[in-house]
């Protein structure tokens, strides 16, 4: 919450806790879809946290990826549903499908999220290798293909993906993001930009993670032991990659507050990509 003034703070704290109110009463009415265990959330995440990030992501997609109640969405890297849940509690009408390599995720979501609005909203599991999160995936990263037909999805959500992948399965699934896309469609995807103001924050020691170590010219990590802990690409690179895939850069890079960039409104970068 760097960069963030306390009465927002305080302001956004007291919205959650009224949200967990409601969610509670809604749950009992039947009206408002279930939140997850806590066993399923990453790095302790409590109710509160989880449906402020679930409605951040709705406002994001809505304002940068045009996303409407009646759109075709796609959610790659769906977890445990932050972003579902928070579009059923918006009033979304349209249709959503979410994926996930971890399957208790999937699971948990098909018997909850999907059970609360079907047939609208469905996840799939997609047993795709990554070192860090499904070593043993039977799916290679640079062959996967998603299970939708071409040119059927208005926007796609690629939220904490990217920053745990490697170039090759970066570049496959930019390629897959823009066969499903619809023409004018978008992606919002997050990343770890390397670009000039990060390079000032890092030399400055100014950054969550400090991408010491360098896997290629334009590819760095954090983390020597594990290095899809996080994972950063450089701006220009990834941007040359993005046309060759037959994507656009439809808006300026969001960057996050992450790179020592305390005003920001989103912790990770985000690229805005249109097909």
């Amino acid at each position: 919450m760097r960069g963030v003034s306390p009465s927002k703070v305080l302001k956004r704290a007291r919205a959650a806790a009224g949200a967990v109110r409601d969610i509670g009463a809604g749950q009992l009415l039947g009206r408002a879809p279930p939140l997850p265990p806590v066993g399923l959330r990453f790095m302790g995440e409590d109710d509160a946290r989880f449906l402020e990030t679930g409605d951040q992501l709705v406002h994001d997609m809505r304002r940068w990826a045009g996303v409407t109640d009646h759109s075709v969405v796609v959610d790659v890297g769906s977890g445990y549903g932050r972003f579902a849940h928070g579009l059923l509690r918006g009033g979304f009408r349209g249709e959503y499908y979410g994926f996930d390599i971890l399957p208790r995720h999937v699971t948990w979501c098909r018997s909850h999220l999907t059970r609360f609005a079907r047939p609208r909203v469905r996840f799939g599991h997609l047993d795709v290798e990554n070192a860090r999160y499904n070593p043993r995936g039977t799916i290679r990263a640079e062959e996967v293909v998603f299970p939708l037909a071409s040119r059927s999805v208005d926007a796609i959500l690629l939220a904490s993906v990217f920053t745990h992948m490697y170039e090759d399965h970066v570049l496959r699934y930019l390629s897959e993001a823009r066969r499903i896309l619809r023409v004018g469609g978008r992606v919002m995807a997050s990343f770890f930009l390397l670009e000039p103001r990060w390079a000032a924050a890092h030399a400055a020691g100014d950054t969550a993670y400090p991408m010491d170590h360098a896997r290629s010219p334009h590819c760095r990590y954090a983390d020597a032991k594990d290095p899809l802990f996080a994972i950063g690409y450089d701006l220009e690179w990834l941007l040359a990659r993005v046309e060759e895939q037959g994507l656009r850069l439809a808006e300026p890079p969001r960057l996050g507050r992450w790179a020592g960039r305390p005003g920001a409104e989103t912790w990770q970068d985000f690229l805005i990509l249109e097909r």
